[in-house]
């Protein structure tokens, strides 16, 4: 129950000179009373921090005595009661509360035995409590405390004491070793305190902190006589590890003192009966840095020590542990005294010593692994500062020696500042003296980012840390009485800081309450302003408002102290208008610092950005900022009227944009007169910052007034530049390809070369720029990756098809149509229509044969088909005197006959090669053959030598008559003819080519090939005789079958079982639906052996035939089953009329006694057909696995 808001107002009394609100609790008898004492009302008291307390435990104890110590961790809580229970309690995901009790001390001693301290590990797995015994000694004799440490685990019913612990004193701090989802590893100390104040903000540790189940890791225990020890505790393991001894503790005379510390509370009896130690540790935190070193802050009740292990692999202890090879000599033997052979990094000490001292830490949520504050109370003081952990890197031995003798606490501890408590103890302490001594001072802290929250007896205070104030106040008075004045108030027992949730508990009696503080950093912005901490109030700042407050008194403070440039960057960063902007623009131009306005004026621009929503354009953005200058210039993204993104606010930006563009113009030509034209530093810094206020602001600043500014400063690389931010590289291209050329045209081609330039303006002035600089504007189109697509090129390419084209623009263009169809794999028949028409405009045998090496190559997709329209081609190769590649064309056109005449025409070798093309037809090789022969019958011999022996034309001179050979020789031509009837592979023969001769040739002269023929038709005719004898034969052996057939036999015998059902085919078949009986014979026999009766084997066949022969067999066995024994002539039946048993029989036989059911063509058919049909959509189903 929130105890704020539960109680209601009942009195107000004058106590003290403060007014006192006393609240009680309604409908409560024994709880606590909450006096809210009034704080000093401010102009920021609306700002301050809210703290709230809820019960969170009732009944503590549950009846078990006084609570001693309360410790929690990881949502657990931890109580110790005066009989010598240990009480665990923790909540389930529902809220449940669920209690474990543990009995540490017999009930027989817990007369004399009471638990002094409790300890539990960040993972609530691990607990140390610490049993002090009765007091010895007599007389003048030394007073002593008998101490027992015992060990319990959360899965342990019962505790388990540590007897190696007895020699070193009793226990007052442990530092847990805590490991966390990383390699790093933070543990806390003295019982797991530290962290934050607010109820849920975990620290950096919370929810990483995954500590061992089974086993603690290397733990620190601190005793009172000032012993340092490391222990490991495995709860799976017997046998009690010795401890290492790090320090050696000194014998005191009286050790008996209370304990508090950071993460355990006792009761105040327990304190005050207890005296200071000057070498006792009351709080310890082990912490692991980078580099594997490991931290360790250790609080006394006079001094705050930081010890840091050597670098991981810098040499290890006689153990293996860092904290052995720190603290112990390579002999394993302890030093001694603390600081003498192992001198701690950093060492703060307490100007009043105390046995009260408690050290808190501050882990950061999200900002770091590690914590970076500290706050820690002794002697009426707090001492906190900052860690910084970086210095530990840096530090050597003797500069921790140095951080020592100087007792400053070094570089570590930094920042460190004395906050006084004392002031805030009540004005009587428990002494009644009033001194604010003893334990009527504050006894108790917790540590937020802030704050320090500070108990002191019946007073809850909660303290800036910043300014010393107190921000808000409670008192508590004891529930036994109403009465305000002349009773002295209840005393609180402690607080308990949850390292991993974050959650504070106050104890108080039997009860314990949650200690929650919200909207900590309310207020903090105006707490820094006052010291002028300036980034600190811009971090707690949390609204425009606050923020131009802060802007605004820093940049007064920067005016009066003559800093014009950072009054100009705060000045601008104001967004209410106030001092107006026309007024600090006049003051920072006449201020006498040239660089103040314009410094004033970028930062404008910037926060106008903001103000406009368009801040997302700086650095060039693309969609960002295309939408802020909508917003800004008349788009609907505007804000209300009167806003950030209203009318003012759009002009004001147009003119400021502008008017620093031209301070920066004119900064740039200041420069170049200063320097006498030369491009100096100062010049190069100019040209610099205008091309940073470009690109920051391009897509917010008004194009046309930007562009007049840059032209007539004549500043051609800024508009480049501004071209490339806008995306305006089109008007820019358009301007150079205007300029002569090719110089524009080899500027534009270094512009397209940017990556940020559009793909797109490439294909556009593709034309003009293969027009004025072809080369160049083909080695830019090659270069380019990832590749142009070559069709969106070929407006630019294709008018150097045309023969009236410029020959070298043409040689260019034609370099790059070979890039795109070799190494592009360019498919697109316009593009090799292209490739054809450039090819047969290259002059020479040069330029056809690489024609036909692209006919033959290159312009066919697969190496079959060809990518080019092939009559297209044929035309230019006519027009273009390339006459092989017509040859070539045609056949591809299947024009073989123009072909084979194209090529007798230039060469014999030529012709008969296009004649042996058309494998696939004889005949149409046949008839080219003819009409090679003819030619070579015809133009005689002496052109068929040459061309057999050589294969091209032989220029010959003919006759009148028009033929060719000797007239001296008349059988030349009929040798000739003879001899290229072998070269057509035997197509033709001797009787194909006769009518090409003379008809006075006599057949002498073909004796030879005559004979040749003849005796082929022979060997033909002979052939055929054989295959038709053979054809005889075969036909006379299927008659002798077929008659065998119609008279084959076989026996069987009577008690052959049936394949089907097994029974012997002597007998009758089983039932079946089909019908039985009458004339249907008794069984079928197959030549396969297999034997069936009629009803078992129409069953199979049925199973497999289709439904219209399936209909079939059950007609003709019905018909069959009706007629009477010895009758021949079978009753009309269903519609048919009466027919003859004998066919019926036959019929039947052939329906289902064809083959044999299980060893025929329809078992084969069976192969195929699935086990289950798609119609069965059940049974399909149920074989799904």
């Amino acid at each position: 129950m929130d105890l704020v808001e539960a109680f209601g107002a009942r009195t107000t009394a004058h106590h003290g000179g403060m007014d006192f609100v006393e609240r009680v609790e309604s409908g409560g008898s024994g709880d606590l009373v909450i006096i809210d004492a009034p704080v000093a009302v401010t102009s920021s008291s609306s700002e301050a921090p809210q703290l709230f307390i809820d019960t969170a435990i009732r009944q503590a104890s549950r009846g078990r005595g006084a609570v001693t110590c309360v410790t929690a961790s990881n949502d657990v809580v931890l109580v110790t009661t005066a009989r010598g229970y240990l009480l665990r309690y923790s909540w389930d995901e529902n809220g449940n509360e669920q209690v474990k009790e543990v009995e540490v001390v017999a009930s027989k001693h817990s007369a004399d035995h009471r638990i002094s301290a409790a300890f539990m590990d960040p993972g609530a797995n691990h607990v140390l409590v610490s049993v002090r015994g009765p007091t010895g000694g007599t007389g003048g004799a030394a007073v002593h405390h008998s101490h027992e440490v015992y060990y319990i685990h959360r899965r342990w019913p019962r505790a388990r004491a540590l007897a190696e612990l007895r020699s070193g004193g009793p226990l007052t701090a442990v530092a847990w070793c805590a490991k966390q989802q990383g390699d790093d590893v933070i543990a806390g100390g003295a019982g797991g305190g530290g962290g934050s104040g607010r109820k849920g903000a975990t620290s950096s540790t919370a929810g990483s902190i995954s500590v061992g189940d089974s086993c603690t890791g290397p733990i620190l225990l601190g005793t009172e006589i000032g012993t340092l020890l490391e222990l490991v505790l495995d709860e799976r393991q017997k046998r009690e590890t010795p401890p290492k001894t790090l320090i050696e503790g000194l014998a005191v005379k009286d050790p008996r003192r209370g304990v508090t510390g950071a993460g355990h509370a006792t009761s105040a009896a327990s304190a005050s009966t207890s005296s200071s130690s000057s070498v006792a540790f009351t709080c310890l935190y082990q912490i692991s840095l980078p580099a594997g070193r490991k931290a360790l802050l250790a609080a006394t009740p006079s001094h705050l020590r930081v010890w840091v292990t050597p670098p991981a692999g810098g040499g290890g202890g006689p153990g293996g542990s860092p904290w052995q090879a720190l603290f112990l000599n390579p002999t394993g033997q302890h030093p001694g005294r603390p600081g003498v052979s192992a001198p701690p990094l950093a060492v703060l000490e307490a100007m009043s010593p105390s046995p009260c001292s408690q050290l808190q830490l501050w882990w950061p949520m999200g900002l770091s692994d590690l914590p970076t504050r500290f706050a820690w109370l002794v002697g009426g003081v707090v001492y906190h500062g900052e860690l910084d952990w970086d210095a530990v890197a840096a530090a050597t031995p003797p500069t921790a020696a140095a951080a020592a003798r100087d007792g400053g606490g070094g570089e570590v501890l930094s920042r460190v500042a004395m906050l006084p408590v004392d002031r805030y103890a009540p004005e009587v302490d428990g002494d009644g003296d009033g001194d604010g001594s003893g334990t009527g001072g504050a006894r108790s802290l917790v540590v937020t980012e802030y704050h320090l929250l500070l108990l002191a007896r019946d007073r809850l205070r909660l303290v800036n840390r910043v300014n010393g104030r107190t921000v808000v106040e409670r008192a508590f008075r004891s529930p036994l009485t109403r009465s305000v004045t002349g009773e002295p108030s209840r005393e609180i027992d402690g607080l308990v800081r949850d390292l991993v949730s974050g959650t504070t508990y106050m104890a108080v009696d039997e009860a314990l309450y949650d200690i929650t503080l919200q909207n900590e950093d309310r207020g903090m912005w105006r707490v820094y302003l006052e010291l002028q901490d300036w980034d600190a109030a811009l971090r707690c700042c949390s609204g425009p408002g606050q923020r131009d407050e802060v802007y605004r008194a820093r940049a007064e403070a920067a005016l009066t102290a003559g800093d014009y440039r950072t009054a100009a960057v705060h000045f601008a960063k104001i967004s209410d208008g106030r001092p107006p902007f026309e007024d600090v623009a006049l003051q920072m131009a006449e201020c006498g610092d040239p660089a103040a306005l314009q410094t004033f004026l970028a930062t404008r621009l910037a926060t106008l950005a903001v103000s406009l929503g368009a801040y997302g354009a700086r650095g060039g953005g693309g969609g960002s900022g295309a939408a802020a200058a909508a917003s800004l210039f008349g788009g609907n993204g505007g804000a209300a009227s009167g806003g950030p993104g209203s009318g003012p606010e759009r002009a004001q930006f147009t003119l400021v944009s502008a008017w620093l563009t031209e301070l920066y113009l004119d900064a740039i030509n200041r420069a170049l007169l200063e320097s006498g034209g030369e491009a100096g530093e100062s010049y190069q810094s100019a040209v610099t910052a205008l091309r940073t206020h470009l690109s920051d602001w391009v897509h917010l600043m008004d194009p046309g007034t930007t562009v007049s500014l840059l032209e007539s400063y004549c500043r051609l690389d800024e508009l480049l530049q501004l071209a490339q931010l806008r995306g305006d590289h089109e008007g820019l291209l358009e301007q150079l390809m205007a300029r002569p050329q090719p110089g524009g045209a080899i500027r534009a081609l270094t512009v397209l070369r940017n990556p940020s330039v559009s793909r797109e303006l490439v294909y556009k002035f593709a034309p003009g720029l293969v027009a004025a600089a072809a080369e160049e504007a083909v080695d830019f189109f090659i270069a380019q990756r990832p590749p142009l697509d070559p069709r969106r090129l070929l407006p630019a390419l294709l008018r150097y098809g045309e023969p009236d084209s410029p020959p070298m623009a043409r040689q260019h263009v034609l370099r790059y149509v070979e890039f795109a169809i070799e190494e592009l794999g360019a498919t697109d028949s316009v593009v090799h229509n292209l490739a054809v028409a450039l090819y047969s405009l290259v002059p020479g045998e040069e330029g056809e044969a690489a024609l036909l090496r692209y006919l033959t190559r290159a312009g066919r997709c697969g190496g079959t088909t060809p990518l080019y329209d092939t009559q297209y081609a044929l035309r230019l190769a006519q027009e273009c005197n390339k006459p092989r590649a017509a040859v070539r064309l045609m056949c591809q056109l299947g024009m073989y006959p123009d072909a084979v005449r194209a090529a007798l025409a230039l060469d014999l070798g030529l012709a008969k090669g296009v004649a042996g093309e058309p494998d696939q037809d004889d005949a149409l090789r046949r008839k080219l053959w003819l009409q090679v022969a003819r030619h070579v019958v015809e133009t005689g011999s002496k052109m068929a030598t040459a061309a057999g022996g050589g294969g091209s034309a032989v220029s010959a001179t003919g006759d009148a008559n028009g033929t060719y050979g000797s007239s001296s020789d008349p059988t030349s031509n009929i040798r000739t003819a003879v001899e290229f009837l072998r070269e057509a592979d035997g197509l033709l023969r001797i009787e194909d080519i006769l009518p090409f001769f003379p008809d006075f040739v006599t057949i002498d002269n073909f004796q030879a090939a005559i004979c040749d023929s003849l005796e082929r038709y022979g060997a033909a005719i002979e052939g055929l005789k054989a295959d038709m004898e053979e054809a005889t034969a075969i036909a006379e052996a299927l008659r002798a079958d077929i008659g065998m057939l119609g008279n084959r036999s076989a026996a069987v015998s009577m008690w052959q079982p049936c394949v089907r059902c097994g029974r012997p085919i002597s007998e009758a078949a089983p039932l079946t639906s089909l019908p039985q009986g009458g004339a249907l014979p008794a069984f079928y026999l197959f030549p396969t052996g297999c034997a069936y009766h009629v009803a078992c084997c129409a069953a199979e066949v049925t199973e497999l035939v289709a439904p219209q022969q399936r209909k079939r067999i059950h007609t003709l066995m019905a018909r069959l089953a009706r007629v009477k024994p010895g009758a021949t002539i079978a009753p009309a039946y269903g519609g048919a009329p009466a027919a003859d048993v004998s066919v019926l029989q036959e019929a039947l036989a052939t329906e289902i006694g064809s083959e044999d059911p299980r060893n025929g063509e329809l078992t084969v058919r069976l192969v195929e057909t699935p086990f289950v049909f798609g119609t069965d959509r059940a049974e399909a189903e149920s074989w799904v696995i």
